[in-house]
């Protein structure tokens, strides 16, 4: 909730005058960053099962449609071991996850002329994942909203360094991947994410 709440007051900082505003350009975002996954079932007695977290490789584009607001595009790819988290024990490693993220929506990108610029993203889309060990291989997807606040920093005319964070909410789809009617947690995937911003 913290989350939305600041990036919601962030989306504050987007409205300027239209006579302030850069002409919009379409762009492209190669990036790479970490991605901090949330608890997909918690247990009895402070048992979990997570992804751990490791490194994250994507892209990100988007059009401008009206001023500031822009529709974008977004995948990612995440691989990490699948952990099961036991009191005392720690974490144990049950197996390799594969995890592809994908949305589309809503950017607000700032206007206003400045070095810096802030931005939003809300979207849709879905986390696919595949699970595998020496016993199983088995796949899910499931649904996701994803929101995101960043900013900007120009180099040069064109190009920018992209510094964001993104949460994609959803829930892991336990009956597809193991045919088990197990309700899972909605968890918070919180990718930290360096690219560069490039227009075309």
């Amino acid at each position: 909730m913290r989350f939305l709440a600041a990036s919601f007051a962030f989306a504050g900082l987007m409205a300027v005058p239209v006579h302030a505003q850069r002409a919009a350009r379409a762009e492209l975002v190669p990036v790479a960053g970490y991605m901090l996954f949330d608890d997909l079932l918690r247990g009895p007695f402070g048992s979990t099962l997570s992804n751990a977290n490791g490194a994250m490789f994507g892209a990100q584009v988007a059009v401008p449609i009206a001023g500031p607001i822009a529709l974008f595009g977004s995948g990612a790819f995440a691989r990490s071991d699948l952990t099961v988290g036991l009191p005392i024990i720690g974490g144990l490693s049950v197996g390799e996850s594969d995890a592809w993220m994908f949305d589309a929506g809503i950017q607000i990108r700032s206007a206003r002329p400045a070095t810096i610029a802030p931005l939003v993203q809300l979207g849709a889309g879905g986390v696919h994942y595949r699970i595998r060990n020496a016993l199983v291989d088995t796949e899910s997807t499931s649904a996701a909203l994803t929101l995101g606040v960043g900013v900007d920093v120009e180099l040069t005319p064109g190009l920018a360094l992209r510094l964001m964070a993104r949460d994609h909410i959803g829930r892991f789809d336990f009956q597809e991947a193991v045919f088990a009617n197990i309700e899972g947690r909605t968890a918070h995937h919180v990718g930290l994410l360096a690219g560069l911003r490039i227009g075309l």
